[in-house]
């Protein structure tokens, strides 16, 4: 709702600094007032949220359930190629069916609450910021807990802490296009027309991939989830429900996939690094400009100050600070580093989606690519894709 983009707004100055300089109580209480200024205060179960910071990046514990799942799945295999041996033994205590169904739900339980609850290593408290640890939590009262268990409290955190990263980079980069404005009176508008376009292109990712986790996954999950609710009958059906919704959410979320969540990690580090640039630069320029302009005598020098010369001072100093060779490169190099992340996101999702029939990621890389300005840029990605499916699948 609402209080999210609020929280974000007056919290994340707080959330920009590391783990150890930031306390929970602090957090507690700016997460309180988004919520009470917000129209989640009509909500019932408001004061049953909370907040804390974990001790490991999203990326991290993602890795962790993964390299767990994999783990598992191996000692899973292995034990049933064990048990091949002694197939005809079981048949005659004629026990067979029962004891094999029992054997892989305790396993494939065991396995789903192992993978989600590995641990990575924590991250020192100094290299970790907020940002990267926030996420919230809430406290489940009776009988609500029969449903909502640990295990599926954490795959809320998950999503949460996916969207809410998202939604920082997204408001990263409409910070950086008020940097820009700033310098929209100056009359350098040719001089930082292509970190610009790259800033758009960038705002326009992050834009189409929130909208779409938002809108095109959440949202219509949560719609079914809730239309299936009213019609089960018993609480495992309405189990059944939920961990279905959950799974949904977070595949198609593209958590559940290392290869995707890693490009797509990838991209949202340089847009970040992108918008660390484009301040400090507009800093730069914003710092530099009374070294620049020249001395005058006491009696010129409110002439010089007069608001036609001092917009042509900055705009001089501004151009000359372009036409420096290393922005341009830079500001080249970010492109270069850009397209080449898109192109790469942009095939894996193809791929993906050829390979497994899945409509969704379809869905998301025509919203990417709607005009096909990646697909003609990198022909032989798109190649690529199409190659990986399967014969059988053509």
């Amino acid at each position: 709702g609402d209080f999210f983009v609020h929280f974000m707004n007056i919290a994340g100055h707080e959330l920009e600094k590391s783990t150890s300089l930031i306390t929970r109580r602090k957090l507690e209480s700016l997460l309180e007032l988004a919520v009470r200024t917000s129209g989640a205060n009509h909500d019932p179960y408001k004061d049953d949220i909370s907040c804390f910071l974990q001790r490991y990046t999203l990326r991290q514990k993602l890795d962790a359930i993964h390299s767990s799942a994999a783990a598992t799945t191996a000692v899973t295999t292995s034990a049933a190629a064990g048990a091949a041996g002694d197939k005809k033994k079981i048949i005659k205590e004629g026990e067979d069916s029962k004891l094999t169904r029992k054997k892989k739900l305790k396993r494939k339980t065991k396995a789903n609450k192992a993978s989600l609850t590995n641990v990575p290593p924590p991250v020192s408290a100094n290299a970790l910021k907020g940002l990267d640890a926030f996420t919230l939590t809430y406290k489940v009262r009776w009988p609500l807990s029969l449903i909502i268990s640990m295990r599926s409290l954490t795959k809320y955190q998950l999503i949460f802490r996916h969207l809410f990263y998202c939604k920082h980079v997204e408001a990263q980069l409409h910070k950086a296009w008020l940097n820009q404005q700033a310098m929209k009176e100056l009359n350098v508008q040719g001089s930082f027309h292509r970190a610009h376009v790259l800033r758009q292109r960038m705002l326009h990712f992050m834009q189409n991939l929130v909208y779409y986790m938002m809108v095109e996954v959440l949202e219509p999950s949560w719609h079914t989830m809730v239309a299936k609710l009213h019609e089960a009958k018993s609480v495992d059906q309405v189990l059944k429900v939920h961990d279905s919704f959950l799974d949904k959410c977070l595949t198609q979320c593209l958590l559940n996939n290392q290869r995707l969540f890693k490009a797509l990690n990838k991209l949202m580090a340089t847009c970040l690094l992108f918008v660390e640039h484009i301040k400090s630069s507009a800093d730069h320029i914003r710092s530099n400009l009374r070294k620049y302009v020249p001395s005058h005598s006491r009696k010129d020098r409110k002439h010089v100050y007069d608001r036609v010369t001092k917009i042509e001072t900055e705009s001089k100093y501004a151009r000359d600070f372009v036409e420096r060779g290393s922005y341009a490169k830079i500001i080249e190099g970010f492109e270069a580093r850009f397209n080449a992340s898109v192109g790469e996101f942009v095939k894996d999702l193809r791929g993906e989606s050829n390979m497994h029939y899945d409509h969704h990621l379809t869905n998301l890389s025509t919203r990417l690519d709607y005009n096909g300005y990646y697909s003609k840029r990198f022909p032989e990605a798109l190649d690529d894709a199409y190659t990986a499916v399967p014969a059988g699948k053509k």
